[in-house]
């Protein structure tokens, strides 16, 4: 239970951080939700139709898998595929809290989109926002999660520097996340 409050309170930070440091910048001072349209429009938050949200999600969700396979088979040949590592880690998860998991794969890809495309790629730039979303999958032990994560930020880092908006990398991201865990578990 620990464990879950400290990663919403990290998700709470990887929102109300960006939106607060845009809202600054832009001399926003809410007093209502509403107010914080501008800050929200400059991380990604812009209305699309469905038909360009699938036109943008599904060819980023396909390149996202097409690049992780060949990820794996690159690392495999150089014999250091460990995401096995990986697999350990999300099976406990989800055999303690199959909630928690759940929350995993909705709100931290949110979150993680908002932080590390919505705000960061515009202030610091791909590469960098890339090695930081890449630096924080150290935990799961695994160096080929880390330089997927790395690899897999910069496909969706330039996604959002060339279309602006985040909502379909938010559902690029929950789609890879879904399938990741169908082949590794064979799950849904």
């Amino acid at each position: 239970m620990i464990g879950f409050a400290i990663d919403v309170l990290i998700d709470l930070f990887l929102v109300i951080f960006p939106i607060s440091m845009v809202s600054k910048r832009l001399n926003i001072r809410p007093k209502k939700l509403s107010d914080l349209k501008p800050a929200l429009k400059e991380l990604g938050f812009k209305k699309i139709s469905a038909k360009k949200f699938l036109t943008q999600t599904l060819p980023l969700f396909v390149a996202l898998v097409l690049i992780s396979l060949v990820l794996s088979i690159v690392l495999t040949l150089l014999q250091l595929n460990d995401l096995e590592l990986v697999a350990v880690a999300i099976d406990g998860l989800r055999k303690v809290s199959p909630v928690f998991l759940a929350y995993i794969l909705i709100a931290r890809v949110s979150t993680e989109e908002i932080f590390f495309r919505g705000f960061l790629v515009n202030r610091v730039g791909v590469v960098p926002s890339s090695a930081l979303f890449a630096a924080l999958h150290v935990f799961y032990g695994s160096l080929a999660e880390v330089v997927g994560a790395f690899v897999l930020g910069l496909v969706l880092a330039y996604s959002f520097k060339r279309n602006q908006n985040i909502f379909p990398l938010i559902g690029a991201h929950m789609l890879y996340n879904l399938f990741a865990l169908w082949i590794i578990f064979g799950m849904f």
